[in-house]
């Protein structure tokens, strides 16, 4: 896609509509997930499954974490993990090693870094976690739920 990523209707509507364009459609309403009931997915190791219970009640609190996003933060963990474990590996090795034919070559986990970091800042960013992208972000807390209904009547 090229030009300027699209914006939310949100956004559109607190920065205005210069252009005049009318906009299409409605962006559903999707609820904040109920920390209690979510659990890391089995796929993620645990390094992975770490972070997800470190990050999700801060993008949970945020308003930023809604069901349908939690595989796309899954992701997030893995690509976060993936980069720690490449920067280890390349700490043990170096960044050159010496290749079959006996030459120096470049260490194959600096790719593995450069690519996890790239997918990292990518996700991150649409759930605000780099500091340019929070500042972008315009979200509604997520709404308290009362456990007992009596209480909406006092």
């Amino acid at each position: 896609m090229r030009g300027a990523k699209p914006k939310s209707n949100i956004l559109h509507l607190v920065n205005g509509n210069p252009s005049k364009r009318s906009r299409k459609g409605v962006e559903p309403k999707i609820p904040a997930v109920e920390l209690e009931k979510i659990q890391p997915p089995a796929y993620l190791n645990k390094r992975s499954g770490d972070l997800w219970r470190e990050y999700l009640p801060l993008l949970h609190q945020a308003g930023v974490a809604t069901r349908v996003d939690l595989v796309h933060f899954g992701s997030w963990c893995t690509e976060v993990a993936r980069y720690e474990k490449a920067c280890v590996r390349i700490a043990k090795r170096g960044e050159t090693i010496v290749g079959s034919r006996g030459t120096r070559i470049k260490n194959p986990w600096l790719r593995v870094a450069h690519d996890a970091l790239e997918k990292m800042i990518k996700i991150g960013a649409e759930f605000g976690l780099m500091p340019l992208s929070r500042s972008r972000l315009r979200i509604e807390p997520p709404e308290k739920t009362d456990k007992d209904p009596a209480n909406k009547y006092f």
